[in-house]
């Protein structure tokens, strides 16, 4: 109780701290939907398993592992980038679409909604005698297909 008191008696609040920690939490939030939706949970996994082995390597001082990991970490910002290129041209479309605040401010659509556009668009499309192809996104994300088609009118 006493490391408590003391860590809150350390921290100083003022009214700055709500947009600080407002903004802290929709990074964080962004980043868990960015993870799941990329499915890159596995390739985090990696980096911490490898940031993992770091540091039990620095712990028992083991000096070729430390000078490889010291060596690695000079091009792990620039393998980040190539490895999740598409996942932070995604990202920075929505910010330039200024997409980003909607998804947390706009709750999903319920399924009587989304059967009524369905039903509309179907019954427009019947009239002009156009076909279409409709996909009914359920567990799997299929934002990459989307992103990769080239949009015809």
């Amino acid at each position: 109780m006493e490391l408590i008191t003391s860590i809150l008696s350390t921290i100083s609040f003022s009214w700055m701290t709500i947009p600080d920690i407002f903004v802290i939490y929709i990074i964080i939030y962004y980043l868990l939907l960015w993870t799941q939706a990329a499915k890159s949970l596995n390739l985090i996994w990696g980096f911490l398993i490898i940031f993992g082995a770091y540091i039990i390597s620095y712990l028992f001082n083991l000096q070729t592992i430390n000078w490889l990991f010291e060596n690695f970490t000079q091009y792990i910002f620039l393998l980040v980038i190539i490895i999740f290129q598409p996942e932070l041209r995604r990202l920075l479309e929505r910010i330039g679409r200024g997409h980003v605040l909607s998804t947390l401010f706009n709750p999903n659509i319920q399924g009587p909604v989304i059967i009524k556009h369905l039903l509309r668009a179907v019954d427009q499309l019947s009239k002009q005698k156009m076909g279409a192809l409709i996909v009914i996104e359920k567990n799997n994300n299929l934002n990459e297909y989307i992103d990769s088609g080239i949009h015809i009118d």
